[in-house]
Parts: C-alpha cells; structure tokens; sequence
C-alpha cells in the first residue's frame, strides 16, 4: 500500500500530547517507525489583538480535535498499525468512510 496522510480523531485539547506520544512511539519501536513516517497538529498563525490593544501573534490549531498522521499501511498488516494509534489515550480512533473496520482507512 502506498503512503499517505491518515486523520486520527481525538479528544479535543490533547491533540499536542497524541502528537508527542506517537513521536515517542517512532523513538522506541522500529517497526512502528518503518510505517509511520510523520505527525502533525495543523496550525496557523493568527494575530490577535489583547485587551491593551496590543498585537501578538497565536498558533491556532486549524482542525480541533484532529491530528495528521503519515502512514505507509502494509497490505497484510494495517491493523497491528492502526491499533497501535488507536490504543493511544485520548484517541478515539481514525476518520474513515468504512466503520465495519474490515476495510483499512483510507489517506487524505
């Protein structure tokens, strides 16, 4: 199967920490790392203007509740991956159209 970009739903505020934890992951278990290539929380830089009137800039994270996950699912084993995110605390599981879970996610 080929690479791409997997969107894991999790609880909303915990997004920096699943992000940290799946890192951790790819430190620790070479065989994770082998199919997870990268993670991220989308953000964007918004300028806010405080109470002052002064102008400082914010990260913003562009998908609440949602992080990014570069994955390379093996055809035979996708599910021992998948798992892996999926028992994750604070995550609820990956965006996909299939829910019977028989068919693996599909990438952005």
């Amino acid at each position: 199967m080929e690479k791409g970009w997997y969107v894991v739903h999790t609880y909303s505020g915990y997004e920096q920490k699943i992000e940290r934890i799946i890192n951790k992951l790819r430190e620790t278990d070479a065989d994770f790392a082998l199919y997870c290539t990268g993670v991220t929380v989308p953000m964007e830089t918004v300028n806010v203007l405080t109470e002052k009137g002064e102008k400082k800039t914010q990260l913003k994270k562009l998908l609440p509740g949602y992080i990014l996950v570069e994955l390379e699912l093996p055809e035979d084993s996708w599910r021992t991956t998948t798992a892996k995110i999926a028992r994750i605390q604070g995550v609820t599981g990956f965006l996909t159209a299939d829910r019977t879970g028989k068919n693996p996610p599909k990438p952005l």
